[in-house]
């Protein structure tokens, strides 16, 4: 498009420079002939004074009859010459009208040269703005696909390891149970012990249950408002394609404000986490001490069960260390988790009063839910007026591409105007040649007829009368219109209004303009030739055969002047019509363009959207997981212990070594 820009701008530089050229030319001409008219009518009113001084010397010196000849020839040639200095005044005028004409076009064509120039300018600007924004969308669009990839390769992963786990897991339930119905065979008196370790395992799993659910829901609001702000963020994205950069330089830095803020949060998580395992610890390790203190006091009947009670330790202490090290597994990949299901959220300062108060956490959860249920009415609304735009748009275009076709037809016509200008002018330049060549035969017969009219007046002409009019003329003729001598031209045959027409389409030449004034010259001679010599008819024959022929050719040169005016009006019709089309071709082309971006941002929105709640249900998934596996091994350590020890703990009572309370009595009774 801007090659095609570039061409059409050269092109009109090129034909306005041509036109310059040419209306130079013209005026140059116009210029030339106005000189030699005031040439002519000097050389006119001179031949006029010598003929008044011919008369004075007439009436003082002739008698009666040869002053009335002389008076009458005197009027005729003072009526003739008047006539002529008429003509000669207003071509004079009309060519000074027709140079300040030629002035206008000229002022009028640079104008139009420095229009076209500005708006080759604006639009190769407007080019290079979309081809910019085309960059940063591609770089967008770019940064998108690397992070689907990358959120499709832990998709897989997180499937592979939960699977693992959940093999895991049900050989370690196996493994339970069959242990459950050994020692359920040969001690049926640690039934209430184990209902009351079930009981207080039941409480533990519904404190943890309900702190998960908590978490659950934090995250669920957190996920919520993720996905309302995505959604307005491409909908503000796809209403305002012109604050794109600004836009996505914003949600840039909230992204990163809030990953700091998700790291932070996470390290928190991991730093209490290590501190609930440093507990279990130590809390492992004090039932151990436990264990080998009632183990010293046992007796050797209950060595068998001692023995089997230490091999239960040791793989106890074993699936203990598996099961650090996958809680530290499951830890870190939660963590991860975490961190990229919490990109996109702004403003996590309040997290440890929320971690902190449940109740407070879930009022605020119920105001995030209200504020993000709005927000979605909100982005619906957004979107349906996204839509009833991009029908507009689609509208717009249809009306845009008849517009264009209205133009290409229009300017069909305005080439088939064109077309038929130039026929006609090439007409009329044809009948311009014909009355030429038709005038130059003319003018050839009146010539030989006024030479032989001549010849036969000279052999009858009086003896006393003096030829002063007819030396006057030959003078006149023999010389230019700077008063230098000139040979007669070999074939004086063509007459003042052809050379006129002929010359006022060409370029301005001296030798034509000076071959003019002696055709010009050789005219008036014959004509004084045939006044002096009495042939008053002939003469005014003449007259008016020039003046026809002059007439004829000022009504083609009009007729040509007007054609040239129709082909300049369609040819500026031609190119207003040439940049409607093009304009109207670039917005067409552009509609499509957006509404296929925003047809691939909504599917890939809608594709994070998918991936981040399958991400969040893969996370609590493992997080339930992890808290059976941390209750199955608190139910075998509760049992341990009591089998251990039965005295210290009477009535069934089971320390549950996750709390404070049941390790500070331990640490008593101990």
């Amino acid at each position: 498009m801007a090659d095609d820009v570039l061409s059409r701008v050269s092109q009109l530089e090129k034909e306005l420079d041509i036109s310059k050229k040419e209306l130079e030319k013209r005026i140059k001409h116009y210029e030339a002939k106005l000189a030699t008219l005031t040439v002519i009518n000097g050389a006119l009113q001179q031949e006029n004074d010598q003929l008044k001084e011919e008369a004075e010397s007439y009436e003082s010196h002739g008698d009666d009859s040869k002053a009335s000849r002389a008076e009458q020839e005197l009027a005729e040639l003072q009526e003739e010459f008047t006539k002529r200095l008429g003509v000669a005044e207003k071509t004079a005028a009309s060519m000074k009208e027709q140079v300040f004409g030629l002035r206008d076009e000229v002022k009028v064509a640079n104008g139009r040269a420095v229009e076209a120039e500005r708006r080759a300018a604006e639009k190769d600007v407007s080019i290079k703005q979309l081809q910019a924004e085309g960059v940063s969308l591609s770089k967008k669009i770019g940064e998108l696909e690397g992070f689907l990839r990358k959120l499709r390769a832990d998709q897989t992963s997180w499937e592979s390891e939960r699977e693992r786990l959940n093999a895991r897991l049900q050989v370690m339930e196996a493994s339970a149970r069959s242990d459950e119905l050994n020692r359920s065979a040969d001690v049926e008196g640690l039934r209430h012990d184990i209902e009351a370790a079930k009981q207080a395992n039941t409480e533990l799993k519904e404190f943890y249950t309900k702190a998960l659910t908590d978490a659950q829901a934090h995250e669920q609001q957190e996920l919520d408002r993720l996905r309302q702000q995505t959604a307005a963020q491409s909908a503000a994205a796809q209403t305002r394609l012109a604050e794109q950069q600004a836009s996505y330089s914003a949600t840039i830095s909230s992204l990163r404000e809030s990953l700091a803020s998700a790291q932070e949060d996470a390290n928190r998580r991991e730093d209490k986490l290590l501190k609930e395992l440093r507990e279990l610890e130590a809390r492992c390790r004090a039932a151990e001490a436990a264990q080998e203190e009632a183990a010293a006091r046992l007796t050797e009947s209950t060595r068998p069960l001692v023995r089997q009670m230490e091999s239960l330790s040791l793989q106890l202490n074993q699936r203990d260390h598996e099961a650090d090290l996958k809680q530290q597994q499951l830890e870190a990949q939660l963590s991860k988790a975490e961190l990229e299901a919490r990109e996109a959220v702004e403003e996590r300062k309040r997290a440890e009063g929320l971690a902190n108060a449940a109740e407070r956490r879930v009022h605020v959860a119920e105001k995030a839910a209200a504020a993000a249920r709005a927000e979605g009415r909100e982005a619906m609304a957004k979107v349906k007026e996204l839509e009833e735009k991009v029908q507009t748009w689609r509208r717009e275009c249809e009306t845009a591409l008849e517009k264009a076709q209205q133009a290409n037809r229009e300017r069909d016509e305005a080439l088939g105007a064109l077309t038929v200008a130039r026929l006609a002018k090439e007409e009329a330049e044809k009948r311009e040649k014909t009355a030429k060549l038709e005038s130059r035969l003319e003018l050839d017969e009146e010539r030989k007829a006024l030479e032989a009219e001549r010849a036969a007046l000279n052999e009858h002409r009086p003896r006393g009368i003096p030829l002063t009019a007819d030396t006057s003329f030959s003078r006149q003729g023999s010389r230019d219109f700077n008063g230098n001598a000139v040979d007669e031209p070999p074939s004086p045959t063509s007459s003042t209004a052809s050379d006129y027409t002929s010359e006022s389409f060409g370029s301005p030449n001296p030798g034509l303009v000076k071959q003019g004034s002696r055709r010009f010259s050789d005219g008036l001679e014959a004509l004084g030739r045939n006044l002096t010599g009495g042939s008053a008819a002939m003469s005014e024959r003449l007259i008016a055969k020039i003046r026809q022929l002059q007439g004829e050719m000022g009504q083609l040169q009009r007729e040509v002047q007007a054609m040239r005016a129709a082909r300049e009006r369609e040819s500026e019709e031609l190119g207003k019509a040439l940049a409607r089309a093009n304009s109207l071709e670039q917005d067409a082309k552009d509609s499509p363009q957006l509404r296929k971006e925003y047809a691939e941002l909504k599917k890939r929105h809608d594709m994070a959207l998918v991936i981040i709640g399958e991400r969040n249900e893969r996370a609590e998934q493992l997080e339930e997981d992890m808290n059976d596996v941390k209750a199955l091994y608190r139910e075998q350590i509760n049992l341990l212990v009591s089998q251990i020890d039965p005295a210290k703990w009477p009535n069934g009572y089971r320390i549950c070594l996750f709390c404070s309370h049941c390790a500070q009595i331990h640490k008593r009774k101990a």
